[in-house]
């Protein structure tokens, strides 16, 4: 998610990507619209996910990401 109490999604990306760099990571957000969003997108994040969203949607989300 991209607002979190600690820190913000894309703080915990960079992070991940430290550790993982091969790891996919699905983007959750409220805010599709926010430049912060394409931005890390830009950066290699392997779907995004609108908030709220359906089980069926995080379902698709994750067997795209599987199969890339």
């Amino acid at each position: 998610d991209m607002v979190m109490t600690k820190q913000s999604g894309k703080e915990t990306f960079l992070q991940i990507r430290e550790i993982a760099p091969d790891m996919k990571i699905i983007l959750m957000s409220g805010f599709r619209h926010d430049p912060r969003i394409q931005a890390i997108m830009k950066d290699g994040v392997s779907a995004f996910l609108q908030k709220p969203f359906y089980t069926a949607s995080l379902i698709e989300a994750l067997r795209k990401v599987m199969k890339s």
